[in-house]
């Protein structure tokens, strides 16, 4: 019922509930004020004859039922055994007990080139002083004449 707004009349009386637009609609022509906050409730300042209300069917959820799920069916407290008991659930059947054939070890690294434990590159990598390298072979064989690597930089050191 997140969808919609409860409405009451000045008696105090439910009437159909309405969507939220129409209820914010209602509240800044002045026709409604918040009775509720929680539930959001308004109240009409003046009484409408409302048409049939309607049945309004309220389904609760106890919450979560994997642990019933499990123990219900005597499987062992794992991660992917709990994701399969989510719900209203009859039977599992188990077809292996071991989901993955892989195990990941946490060793990758997202970065360019790799560091060592105090956070500074190990080589090959792309750090300054290749790209000065680089940019000054490509100097020396005319490829390269963008100024990536500021020239008077390179000038100044004794290559």
């Amino acid at each position: 019922m997140s969808n919609y707004v409860f409405v009451i009349d000045p008696n105090k009386q439910p009437q159909n509930p309405v969507h939220p637009a129409q209820a914010r609609l209602l509240l800044n022509q002045g026709q409604a004020a918040v009775y509720r906050r929680y539930p959001f409730t308004i109240i009409l300042k003046e009484s409408k004859p409302a048409p049939e209300i309607q049945q309004i069917t309220l389904k609760i959820d106890p919450g979560s039922k994997t642990k019933f799920n499990r123990t219900r069916l005597n499987l062992p407290k794992t991660h992917w055994l709990d994701a399969a008991c989510v719900g209203k659930l009859e039977t599992l059947k188990v077809l292996t007990n071991k989901p993955l054939l892989i195990q990941a070890t946490g060793r990758g690294t997202r970065q360019m080139c790799g560091t060592d434990k105090y956070g500074f590159p190990t080589f090959p990598c792309f750090s300054c002083d290749y790209a000065e390298k680089l940019y000054a072979e490509s100097v020396r064989i005319g490829i390269c004449s963008s100024g990536l690597i500021d020239s008077d930089r390179l000038k100044s050191k004794n290559h």
